[in-house]
């Protein structure tokens, strides 16, 4: 379970009654051990038919590294103040949108613009600092990005979203 507030005490009373839950067998959010059985003999069959996973992280080297994201499960990224972390989380949004899977980023801190205008600029490997002396192909290959990316309407993006809603949201989502 996860704790959202209220003091000292209600922390203690939430723990307890987990526990209590957990020991009794009693854990309503638990699935049957039969079902995740099921599940990941599903999983085992599709990756023996070459199907690919949910969704990847499409970065070549990252996809050997790593295991596949999978519906599921929800990605945190985490660095030190200009490390990278937007970049590379619209990085792998964009790979994620060009492979025809549907997406949905959250920003805590970059407005939806901000990260749009980013994932066109990756795609058209356009240099948004200096886009006004940028080449005419690369412009017009952002703005074919901007385009696919409006049409495709393979893109949500939350800005004013707080870290306690990520997961309700991506349930309204699915």
């Amino acid at each position: 379970h996860l704790y959202t507030g209220g003091g000292v005490s209600a922390l203690v009373g939430q723990i307890v009654h987990n526990l209590s839950q957990v020991a009794n067998g009693d854990n309503a959010g638990e699935k049957p051990l039969s079902d995740i059985i099921d599940e990941v003999e599903r999983w085992t069959q599709a990756q023996e038919r070459g199907e690919r996973p949910e969704g990847a992280l499409t970065l070549g080297w990252m996809d050997q590294r790593f295991l596949p994201v999978e519906r599921h499960e929800i990605v945190v990224i985490g660095a030190r103040p200009s490390d990278g972390k937007s970049s590379l989380a619209l990085q792998v949004v964009g790979e994620n949108i060009a492979a025809g899977k549907r997406v949905a980023h959250f920003s805590l801190e970059t407005s939806p613009e901000a990260c749009v205008r980013q994932i066109a600029a990756q795609r058209a490997r356009l240099n948004l600092r200096n886009y006004a002396h940028e080449m005419e192909p690369n412009r017009k290959a952002f703005h074919k990005a901007l385009g696919h990316l409006r049409e495709g309407k393979w893109l949500r993006v939350f800005d004013r979203v707080q870290v306690t809603q990520i997961e309700a949201q991506c349930r309204l989502l699915r």
